[in-house]
Protein backbone atom coordinates (compact mmCIF):
# COMPACT_ATOMS: atom_id res chain seq x y z
CA UNK A 1 0.00 0.00 0.00
CA UNK A 2 2.81 2.37 0.99
CA UNK A 3 4.46 1.90 -2.45
CA UNK A 4 1.02 2.29 -4.29
CA UNK A 5 0.61 6.00 -2.68
CA UNK A 6 4.34 6.58 -3.25
CA UNK A 7 3.54 6.09 -7.11
CA UNK A 8 0.21 7.34 -7.27
CA UNK A 9 0.78 10.30 -5.49
CA UNK A 10 1.07 14.21 -7.61
CA UNK A 11 4.09 14.51 -10.04
CA UNK A 12 6.37 17.02 -9.02
CA UNK A 13 9.43 17.85 -10.78
CA UNK A 14 11.39 15.62 -12.83
CA UNK A 15 13.25 12.88 -10.54
CA UNK A 16 15.17 11.43 -12.94
CA UNK A 17 15.68 8.02 -10.33
CA UNK A 18 18.81 6.42 -12.07
CA UNK A 19 21.92 6.36 -10.30
CA UNK A 20 25.27 6.86 -11.53
CA UNK A 21 27.40 3.27 -11.26
CA UNK A 22 30.91 3.51 -9.68
CA UNK A 23 33.29 5.01 -12.20
CA UNK A 24 31.57 7.04 -13.97
CA UNK A 25 33.20 10.19 -15.29
CA UNK A 26 30.64 12.61 -13.76
CA UNK A 27 31.94 11.75 -10.34
CA UNK A 28 35.61 13.52 -11.06
CA UNK A 29 34.47 16.33 -12.45
CA UNK A 30 31.79 17.56 -9.99
CA UNK A 31 34.67 16.44 -7.29
CA UNK A 32 37.07 18.88 -9.07
CA UNK A 33 34.52 21.74 -9.21
CA UNK A 34 33.57 21.05 -5.73
CA UNK A 35 37.59 21.31 -4.91
CA UNK A 36 37.10 24.69 -6.75
CA UNK A 37 34.35 26.07 -4.76
CA UNK A 38 31.66 26.09 -7.00
CA UNK A 39 29.38 23.59 -5.85
CA UNK A 40 28.42 21.51 -2.58
CA UNK A 41 28.09 17.87 -3.29
CA UNK A 42 26.41 15.67 -0.56
CA UNK A 43 28.05 12.10 0.96
CA UNK A 44 25.14 9.63 -0.65
CA UNK A 45 26.28 7.70 -3.55
CA UNK A 46 24.69 6.68 -6.26
CA UNK A 47 24.23 10.03 -7.17
CA UNK A 48 21.28 10.38 -9.09
CA UNK A 49 20.68 12.13 -12.77
CA UNK A 50 18.53 14.28 -11.35
CA UNK A 51 21.02 15.84 -8.56
CA UNK A 52 23.70 15.72 -10.96
CA UNK A 53 21.52 18.38 -13.34
CA UNK A 54 20.70 20.33 -10.17
CA UNK A 55 24.10 20.70 -9.50
CA UNK A 56 25.77 21.52 -13.50
CA UNK A 57 22.83 24.09 -13.69
CA UNK A 58 24.13 25.67 -10.43
CA UNK A 59 27.95 26.20 -11.73
CA UNK A 60 28.29 29.72 -13.48
CA UNK A 61 30.93 30.05 -16.48
CA UNK A 62 32.57 33.04 -15.02
CA UNK A 63 36.17 32.68 -14.24
CA UNK A 64 36.59 28.62 -15.62
CA UNK A 65 39.81 28.01 -17.29
CA UNK A 66 39.39 26.82 -20.86
CA UNK A 67 39.34 22.66 -18.95
CA UNK A 68 36.95 23.74 -17.12
CA UNK A 69 34.50 25.18 -19.64
CA UNK A 70 34.70 21.90 -21.39
CA UNK A 71 33.85 19.89 -18.48
CA UNK A 72 31.20 22.01 -17.71
CA UNK A 73 29.80 21.75 -21.34
CA UNK A 74 30.45 18.04 -21.03
CA UNK A 75 28.32 17.99 -18.16
CA UNK A 76 25.05 20.36 -19.36
CA UNK A 77 25.02 17.75 -22.54
CA UNK A 78 25.05 14.81 -20.77
CA UNK A 79 22.59 15.54 -18.06
CA UNK A 80 20.68 18.86 -18.47
CA UNK A 81 20.39 18.73 -22.87
CA UNK A 82 19.74 15.39 -22.87
CA UNK A 83 16.93 15.07 -20.62
CA UNK A 84 14.05 13.56 -20.54
CA UNK A 85 15.34 10.35 -22.39
CA UNK A 86 13.35 11.75 -25.56
CA UNK A 87 16.65 13.98 -26.36
CA UNK A 88 19.49 11.90 -25.10
CA UNK A 89 20.71 11.64 -28.39
CA UNK A 90 22.08 15.18 -27.10
CA UNK A 91 23.87 13.70 -24.32
CA UNK A 92 27.73 13.48 -24.18
CA UNK A 93 27.29 9.75 -24.01
CA UNK A 94 24.25 8.93 -26.00
CA UNK A 95 22.88 5.76 -25.74
CA UNK A 96 23.74 3.14 -28.65
CA UNK A 97 19.52 2.02 -28.55
CA UNK A 98 16.57 4.17 -27.48
CA UNK A 99 12.77 3.39 -28.24
CA UNK A 100 10.21 5.79 -26.94
CA UNK A 101 6.09 5.52 -26.66
CA UNK A 102 3.27 6.76 -24.45
CA UNK A 103 5.67 8.06 -21.47
CA UNK A 104 7.53 5.19 -21.59
CA UNK A 105 10.81 4.67 -22.67
CA UNK A 106 14.14 2.47 -23.25
CA UNK A 107 17.52 3.01 -23.45
CA UNK A 108 20.79 0.61 -24.06
CA UNK A 109 24.40 0.99 -24.31
CA UNK A 110 27.06 -1.89 -24.82
CA UNK A 111 31.29 -0.94 -24.12
CA UNK A 112 33.79 -2.73 -25.06
CA UNK A 113 37.36 -2.63 -23.39
CA UNK A 114 40.76 -4.31 -23.57
CA UNK A 115 43.11 -3.95 -20.84
CA UNK A 116 46.70 -5.22 -20.87
CA UNK A 117 49.37 -4.96 -17.95
CA UNK A 118 53.26 -6.21 -18.29
CA UNK A 119 56.17 -6.56 -15.61
CA UNK A 120 59.61 -6.92 -16.39
CA UNK A 121 60.43 -10.24 -15.79
CA UNK A 122 56.73 -11.44 -16.40
CA UNK A 123 54.51 -12.14 -19.20
CA UNK A 124 51.60 -9.99 -20.15
CA UNK A 125 48.37 -9.95 -19.00
CA UNK A 126 46.06 -8.84 -21.46
CA UNK A 127 41.87 -8.71 -20.61
CA UNK A 128 39.08 -8.19 -22.69
CA UNK A 129 36.04 -6.36 -21.25
CA UNK A 130 32.26 -6.11 -22.67
CA UNK A 131 29.22 -4.39 -20.71
CA UNK A 132 25.67 -4.03 -21.44
CA UNK A 133 23.68 -1.78 -19.65
CA UNK A 134 19.77 -0.98 -20.54
CA UNK A 135 17.07 1.18 -18.62
CA UNK A 136 12.94 1.39 -18.84
CA UNK A 137 12.18 4.53 -17.85
CA UNK A 138 8.35 6.08 -17.44
CA UNK A 139 7.84 9.79 -17.10
CA UNK A 140 11.23 10.87 -15.34
CA UNK A 141 9.93 9.23 -12.11
CA UNK A 142 10.22 5.70 -12.61
CA UNK A 143 13.44 3.30 -14.03
CA UNK A 144 14.08 0.02 -14.14
CA UNK A 145 18.42 -0.39 -14.31
CA UNK A 146 20.34 -3.03 -15.33
CA UNK A 147 24.09 -3.78 -16.22
CA UNK A 148 25.60 -7.47 -17.34
CA UNK A 149 29.56 -7.72 -17.65
CA UNK A 150 31.79 -10.50 -19.07
CA UNK A 151 35.27 -10.69 -18.55
CA UNK A 152 38.07 -13.26 -20.58
CA UNK A 153 41.44 -13.34 -18.93
CA UNK A 154 44.06 -15.69 -18.55
CA UNK A 155 43.60 -18.70 -16.76
CA UNK A 156 46.14 -17.67 -13.68
CA UNK A 157 45.89 -17.91 -9.71
CA UNK A 158 42.19 -18.66 -8.80
CA UNK A 159 40.85 -17.92 -12.76
CA UNK A 160 41.37 -21.42 -13.58
CA UNK A 161 39.09 -24.37 -14.61
CA UNK A 162 35.42 -24.04 -13.09
CA UNK A 163 36.65 -22.39 -10.17
CA UNK A 164 34.43 -20.06 -7.77
CA UNK A 165 36.00 -16.64 -7.75
CA UNK A 166 33.42 -15.30 -4.85
CA UNK A 167 30.04 -16.12 -4.18
CA UNK A 168 28.67 -13.92 -7.01
CA UNK A 169 31.30 -14.78 -9.60
CA UNK A 170 32.52 -18.55 -10.88
CA UNK A 171 35.03 -18.44 -13.89
CA UNK A 172 34.87 -20.57 -16.53
CA UNK A 173 38.61 -21.24 -17.80
CA UNK A 174 38.89 -17.19 -17.39
CA UNK A 175 35.98 -16.01 -18.34
CA UNK A 176 33.09 -14.57 -15.49
CA UNK A 177 30.26 -13.29 -16.19
CA UNK A 178 28.97 -10.57 -13.41
CA UNK A 179 24.87 -9.19 -13.02
CA UNK A 180 26.66 -6.26 -10.90
CA UNK A 181 23.37 -3.82 -11.55
CA UNK A 182 19.76 -4.53 -12.09
CA UNK A 183 17.31 -2.47 -9.88
CA UNK A 184 13.99 -0.17 -9.53
CA UNK A 185 13.95 3.33 -8.37
CA UNK A 186 10.57 5.28 -7.96
CA UNK A 187 11.66 9.02 -7.05
CA UNK A 188 9.32 11.70 -5.79
CA UNK A 189 9.81 15.40 -4.72
CA UNK A 190 13.00 14.66 -1.82
CA UNK A 191 12.23 10.75 -1.87
CA UNK A 192 14.01 7.92 -3.45
CA UNK A 193 13.59 4.25 -2.98
CA UNK A 194 15.19 1.44 -5.31
CA UNK A 195 15.11 -2.19 -4.89
CA UNK A 196 17.30 -4.67 -6.27
CA UNK A 197 21.06 -4.96 -7.20
CA UNK A 198 23.14 -2.07 -6.68
CA UNK A 199 26.03 -0.17 -5.44
CA UNK A 200 25.59 1.91 -1.72
CA UNK A 201 28.34 4.10 -0.96
CA UNK A 202 28.73 6.51 2.11
CA UNK A 203 31.19 9.61 3.89
CA UNK A 204 32.89 12.55 2.79
CA UNK A 205 35.12 11.52 0.14
CA UNK A 206 33.98 8.67 -2.64
CA UNK A 207 36.38 5.89 -3.09
CA UNK A 208 37.78 6.51 0.32
CA UNK A 209 34.37 5.50 2.71
CA UNK A 210 35.45 3.14 5.75
CA UNK A 211 32.35 1.73 6.58
CA UNK A 212 29.99 1.82 3.82
CA UNK A 213 31.83 1.35 1.03
CA UNK A 214 30.88 0.74 -3.02
CA UNK A 215 34.72 -0.79 -3.55
CA UNK A 216 33.59 -4.30 -3.34
CA UNK A 217 30.39 -5.57 -4.86
CA UNK A 218 26.70 -4.24 -5.20
CA UNK A 219 24.29 -5.40 -2.77
CA UNK A 220 21.00 -6.73 -2.95
CA UNK A 221 19.17 -4.35 -1.23
CA UNK A 222 15.56 -2.36 -0.10
CA UNK A 223 17.24 1.34 -0.26
CA UNK A 224 15.72 4.39 0.93
CA UNK A 225 16.92 8.62 0.99
CA UNK A 226 14.89 11.56 2.20
CA UNK A 227 16.27 15.21 2.09
CA UNK A 228 14.08 17.86 4.05
CA UNK A 229 16.12 21.38 4.03
CA UNK A 230 19.47 20.16 5.22
CA UNK A 231 18.98 17.04 6.06
CA UNK A 232 19.07 13.78 4.51
CA UNK A 233 18.53 10.46 5.46
CA UNK A 234 19.27 7.38 3.77
CA UNK A 235 18.33 3.06 5.06
CA UNK A 236 19.54 0.15 3.80
CA UNK A 237 18.53 -3.80 4.22
CA UNK A 238 20.51 -6.03 2.32
CA UNK A 239 20.58 -9.76 2.03
CA UNK A 240 24.12 -11.24 1.81
CA UNK A 241 24.26 -14.78 1.56
CA UNK A 242 20.65 -16.82 1.16
CA UNK A 243 22.76 -20.48 2.15
CA UNK A 244 24.55 -18.35 4.99
CA UNK A 245 21.06 -16.34 5.92
CA UNK A 246 23.33 -13.36 6.26
CA UNK A 247 22.17 -9.73 6.40
CA UNK A 248 22.92 -6.44 6.35
CA UNK A 249 21.22 -3.12 7.54
CA UNK A 250 22.27 0.72 7.64
CA UNK A 251 20.95 3.83 8.01
CA UNK A 252 22.38 7.60 7.89
CA UNK A 253 22.00 10.57 8.81
CA UNK A 254 23.70 13.83 7.14
CA UNK A 255 23.49 17.70 7.60
CA UNK A 256 24.47 20.80 6.03
CA UNK A 257 26.14 23.60 8.88
CA UNK A 258 27.27 26.02 6.23
CA UNK A 259 30.71 25.08 5.13
CA UNK A 260 30.32 22.27 7.16
CA UNK A 261 29.10 19.03 6.39
CA UNK A 262 28.37 16.00 9.51
CA UNK A 263 27.45 12.74 8.65
CA UNK A 264 26.65 9.62 11.22
CA UNK A 265 25.68 6.36 10.42
CA UNK A 266 25.22 2.77 11.65
CA UNK A 267 25.57 -0.99 10.31
CA UNK A 268 24.78 -4.12 11.12
CA UNK A 269 25.57 -7.40 10.09
CA UNK A 270 23.54 -10.48 11.60
CA UNK A 271 22.15 -14.11 10.92
CA UNK A 272 18.71 -14.55 10.08
CA UNK A 273 16.00 -16.52 8.51
CA UNK A 274 14.86 -12.92 7.29
CA UNK A 275 15.25 -9.36 7.98
CA UNK A 276 14.80 -8.64 11.10
CA UNK A 277 12.91 -5.65 12.22
CA UNK A 278 15.13 -4.73 15.13
CA UNK A 279 17.49 -2.83 11.83
CA UNK A 280 14.30 -1.85 9.83
CA UNK A 281 13.61 1.33 11.60
CA UNK A 282 15.24 4.05 9.79
CA UNK A 283 15.82 6.27 12.93
CA UNK A 284 16.73 3.72 15.62
CA UNK A 285 19.78 3.06 17.65
CA UNK A 286 20.67 -0.43 16.19
CA UNK A 287 23.27 -0.89 19.06
CA UNK A 288 20.62 -0.45 21.80
CA UNK A 289 18.37 -2.06 20.19
CA UNK A 290 20.44 -5.36 19.21
CA UNK A 291 21.73 -4.96 23.29
CA UNK A 292 17.14 -5.18 24.03
CA UNK A 293 16.18 -7.51 21.30
CA UNK A 294 19.05 -9.97 19.87
CA UNK A 295 22.00 -11.86 20.65
CA UNK A 296 25.51 -10.21 19.98
CA UNK A 297 25.33 -8.88 16.16
CA UNK A 298 28.09 -7.19 14.46
CA UNK A 299 27.42 -3.35 14.81
CA UNK A 300 29.51 -0.83 13.61
CA UNK A 301 29.40 3.29 13.77
CA UNK A 302 30.90 5.95 12.60
CA UNK A 303 30.88 9.45 11.59
CA UNK A 304 32.51 12.05 9.24
CA UNK A 305 33.16 15.48 8.54
CA UNK A 306 33.44 17.71 5.84
CA UNK A 307 34.66 21.16 5.64
CA UNK A 308 35.10 23.17 2.26
CA UNK A 309 37.09 26.88 2.04
CA UNK A 310 39.08 28.63 -0.30
CA UNK A 311 42.01 26.34 0.95
CA UNK A 312 39.96 23.25 -0.69
CA UNK A 313 38.34 20.50 0.86
CA UNK A 314 38.97 19.02 3.91
CA UNK A 315 37.41 15.45 4.75
CA UNK A 316 37.64 13.01 7.76
CA UNK A 317 36.24 9.69 9.10
CA UNK A 318 35.82 8.21 11.92
CA UNK A 319 34.55 4.09 12.25
CA UNK A 320 34.05 2.70 15.72
CA UNK A 321 33.86 -1.40 15.45
CA UNK A 322 34.41 -1.76 19.48
CA UNK A 323 35.21 0.56 21.84
CA UNK A 324 36.19 -0.75 25.38
CA UNK A 325 34.53 2.01 27.78
CA UNK A 326 34.17 -0.33 30.70
CA UNK A 327 37.49 -1.82 31.57
CA UNK A 328 37.08 -4.77 29.73
CA UNK A 329 40.21 -6.66 29.06
CA UNK A 330 39.31 -6.15 25.16
CA UNK A 331 40.99 -4.40 22.31
CA UNK A 332 39.96 -1.30 20.60
CA UNK A 333 38.96 -1.65 17.06
CA UNK A 334 38.89 1.54 15.68
CA UNK A 335 39.67 3.17 11.94
CA UNK A 336 39.92 7.06 10.85
CA UNK A 337 40.32 8.86 7.92
CA UNK A 338 41.83 12.24 6.86
CA UNK A 339 42.06 14.05 3.53
CA UNK A 340 42.35 17.42 2.03
CA UNK A 341 41.48 17.94 -1.91
CA UNK A 342 42.74 21.39 -3.43
CA UNK A 343 42.09 22.42 -7.44
CA UNK A 344 43.19 25.47 -8.57
CA UNK A 345 44.11 27.32 -12.17
CA UNK A 346 47.60 26.63 -12.50
CA UNK A 347 49.80 27.52 -15.79
CA UNK A 348 46.50 28.10 -17.76
CA UNK A 349 44.88 25.05 -16.98
CA UNK A 350 43.30 22.60 -14.23
CA UNK A 351 45.23 21.42 -11.05
CA UNK A 352 44.31 19.27 -8.78
CA UNK A 353 46.00 18.00 -5.69
CA UNK A 354 44.85 14.97 -3.17
CA UNK A 355 46.51 13.65 0.22
CA UNK A 356 45.06 11.14 2.27
CA UNK A 357 45.57 9.16 4.99
CA UNK A 358 43.86 6.08 6.85
CA UNK A 359 44.36 3.47 9.40
CA UNK A 360 42.34 0.61 10.25
CA UNK A 361 43.22 -1.58 13.37
CA UNK A 362 43.94 -5.22 14.25
CA UNK A 363 40.75 -7.29 14.13
CA UNK A 364 38.86 -4.63 12.77
CA UNK A 365 35.33 -5.97 10.31
CA UNK A 366 35.90 -9.43 12.28
CA UNK A 367 33.34 -11.18 14.81
CA UNK A 368 34.23 -13.32 17.54
CA UNK A 369 31.18 -15.19 16.80
CA UNK A 370 32.95 -16.32 13.55
CA UNK A 371 32.82 -15.62 9.79
CA UNK A 372 28.91 -15.16 9.72
CA UNK A 373 29.12 -12.13 11.50
CA UNK A 374 31.81 -10.63 9.88
CA UNK A 375 31.65 -7.47 8.22
CA UNK A 376 31.88 -9.19 4.92
CA UNK A 377 29.73 -9.48 1.48
CA UNK A 378 28.60 -13.00 0.62
CA UNK A 379 29.30 -15.96 2.71
CA UNK A 380 31.27 -13.72 4.60
CA UNK A 381 35.02 -15.66 4.13
CA UNK A 382 38.00 -13.20 2.31
CA UNK A 383 39.88 -15.66 1.51
CA UNK A 384 37.28 -17.22 -1.26
CA UNK A 385 36.78 -13.78 -2.43
CA UNK A 386 34.18 -11.89 -0.63
CA UNK A 387 34.66 -8.50 -0.08
CA UNK A 388 34.82 -6.00 3.02
CA UNK A 389 31.41 -3.95 3.40
CA UNK A 390 34.00 -1.24 4.40
CA UNK A 391 37.23 -0.02 3.34
CA UNK A 392 38.64 -2.54 1.38
CA UNK A 393 42.24 -2.26 2.73
CA UNK A 394 41.16 -4.47 5.63
CA UNK A 395 42.55 -4.45 9.31
CA UNK A 396 45.67 -4.09 10.67
CA UNK A 397 46.71 -2.00 7.83
CA UNK A 398 47.12 2.01 7.06
CA UNK A 399 47.67 4.23 3.80
CA UNK A 400 49.02 7.08 2.71
CA UNK A 401 48.70 8.34 -1.11
CA UNK A 402 49.44 11.64 -2.79
CA UNK A 403 48.27 12.25 -6.15
CA UNK A 404 49.14 15.38 -8.40
CA UNK A 405 46.60 15.81 -11.77
CA UNK A 406 47.21 18.21 -14.84
CA UNK A 407 45.11 18.83 -17.41
CA UNK A 408 47.57 20.83 -20.34
CA UNK A 409 44.29 20.42 -22.69
CA UNK A 410 41.53 19.19 -22.69
CA UNK A 411 39.89 16.32 -22.72
CA UNK A 412 43.65 14.73 -21.84
CA UNK A 413 45.16 14.36 -18.21
CA UNK A 414 48.46 13.49 -16.51
CA UNK A 415 48.21 12.49 -13.17
CA UNK A 416 51.37 11.68 -10.71
CA UNK A 417 50.94 9.46 -7.45
CA UNK A 418 52.60 7.96 -4.65
CA UNK A 419 51.39 5.49 -2.08
CA UNK A 420 52.64 4.06 0.76
CA UNK A 421 51.03 0.77 2.68
CA UNK A 422 51.85 -0.92 5.87
CA UNK A 423 50.13 -4.37 6.18
CA UNK A 424 50.38 -6.33 9.35
CA UNK A 425 50.00 -10.32 10.33
CA UNK A 426 46.30 -9.06 11.08
CA UNK A 427 45.57 -8.28 7.19
CA UNK A 428 46.27 -11.74 6.35
CA UNK A 429 45.01 -13.64 9.30
CA UNK A 430 41.67 -12.58 9.86
CA UNK A 431 41.09 -14.79 12.29
CA UNK A 432 38.85 -13.19 15.21
CA UNK A 433 40.21 -12.34 18.58
CA UNK A 434 39.10 -14.47 21.50
CA UNK A 435 38.76 -13.58 25.13
CA UNK A 436 41.92 -14.60 27.27
CA UNK A 437 44.07 -13.64 23.55
CA UNK A 438 46.92 -10.97 23.84
CA UNK A 439 45.80 -8.10 22.15
CA UNK A 440 48.22 -5.21 23.29
CA UNK A 441 50.03 -5.20 20.25
CA UNK A 442 52.45 -2.75 17.65
CA UNK A 443 50.72 -1.56 14.80
CA UNK A 444 50.93 -2.83 12.48
CA UNK A 445 51.31 -6.12 14.15
CA UNK A 446 53.97 -8.99 13.38
CA UNK A 447 55.69 -9.59 10.30
CA UNK A 448 54.41 -5.99 7.87
CA UNK A 449 54.47 -6.06 4.26
CA UNK A 450 55.22 -2.52 2.82
CA UNK A 451 54.19 -1.52 -0.53
CA UNK A 452 55.73 1.63 -1.96
CA UNK A 453 54.21 2.81 -5.29
CA UNK A 454 54.38 5.75 -7.65
CA UNK A 455 52.92 6.25 -11.25
CA UNK A 456 53.06 8.18 -14.07
CA UNK A 457 50.07 8.26 -16.25
CA UNK A 458 47.84 9.87 -18.61
CA UNK A 459 43.96 9.45 -20.09
CA UNK A 460 41.69 11.07 -22.43
CA UNK A 461 37.99 10.39 -23.11
CA UNK A 462 37.24 11.44 -26.74
CA UNK A 463 33.96 12.20 -28.18
CA UNK A 464 31.83 10.25 -25.91
CA UNK A 465 32.60 7.26 -27.15
CA UNK A 466 36.51 6.09 -26.27
CA UNK A 467 38.47 6.18 -23.11
CA UNK A 468 41.82 5.87 -23.57
CA UNK A 469 44.50 5.66 -20.96
CA UNK A 470 48.47 4.31 -19.96
CA UNK A 471 50.48 4.36 -17.15
CA UNK A 472 53.80 3.28 -15.84
CA UNK A 473 54.34 2.63 -12.28
CA UNK A 474 57.55 1.93 -10.06
CA UNK A 475 56.62 -0.82 -7.25
CA UNK A 476 59.91 0.26 -4.70
CA UNK A 477 59.38 -2.72 -2.67
CA UNK A 478 59.20 -5.51 -5.17
CA UNK A 479 62.42 -2.85 -7.47
CA UNK A 480 60.07 -3.36 -10.40
CA UNK A 481 58.70 -1.83 -12.82
CA UNK A 482 54.68 -2.35 -14.61
CA UNK A 483 53.40 -0.65 -17.38
CA UNK A 484 49.92 -0.27 -18.32
CA UNK A 485 47.29 0.20 -21.23
CA UNK A 486 43.68 0.53 -21.27
CA UNK A 487 41.06 1.41 -24.15
CA UNK A 488 37.44 1.49 -24.07
CA UNK A 489 34.90 1.91 -26.82
CA UNK A 490 31.26 3.29 -26.25
CA UNK A 491 29.13 1.78 -28.99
Amino acid sequence: MLLIAFVLQPIAAAALPEGLPPGHWAYEDLEHFEARGRVRLHGLRPYTRAEVAAWVEGIADSGLTHNEVQRLRRLRREFVDGEPLADASARWDRPLVRVMESGWGFAGDLEIGTLGTASVGTATDVRGQARLETVVRWNDHFAYETRYEVLLADEEGRRVGENVLSSRERTWHGLTSNNDRAYLALARGPMRVAFGREYLAWGARRGAELLVSDAGVSLDALAMRLQLGRFRLASAAALLSTSRNRNFAAHRLEVDLGPFQLGVHEAAVYESAHFDPTYLFPIAFFYGNQFNERADDNVLLGGDLKWTSALGVVDAELLVDDFIYDGDPAPNKLGWRVGWTHARAAFGTDLDLRLDYARLSRWTFTHRRGPGYSYVAGSGDPTQGDPFLGSSLGPDADRGTLSVELSPRWPWGVRLSQSYVRRGEGNRDLTPWQPGEPYDMTFPSGDVQREHTTELGGRARLHGRADLGAAVARDHSRNAWLVRAELRLDL
